[in-house]
């Protein structure tokens, strides 16, 4: 998969002029919900969206700078892993 995100773009990302909320994609659903908080300080916050049976869910992967882009991308890829296992484990006992 083809990631959209640099490191130094996660670290300078800020909403726009006049926003106090933007987010930045980097491919696969992985996101950063960049927020301006009323005390002005910039908190940037890690999330994967994933759609099941036409229903969208996020999860929460953790805040920068605590999680990097790359453990981001590390712990997206072990979601959507765990939540595919649960999705066939729970279709085949459905199915005995």
């Amino acid at each position: 998969m083809k990631h959209a995100l640099k490191e130094r773009e996660v670290k300078t990302a800020a909403p726009p002029a006049g926003a106090t909320e933007t987010t930045l994609y980097d491919g696969g659903g992985l996101t950063l919900r960049v927020r301006r908080a009323p005390s002005g300080q910039v908190l940037k916050t890690w999330q994967l969206w994933t759609q099941r049976g036409g229903k969208r869910s996020r999860l929460g992967l953790g805040s920068w700078p605590a999680v990097s882009l790359t453990e981001a991308r590390s712990r997206a890829d072990r979601a959507k892993h765990s939540a595919a296992s649960t999705t066939e484990t729970v279709q085949a006992l459905c199915e005995e």
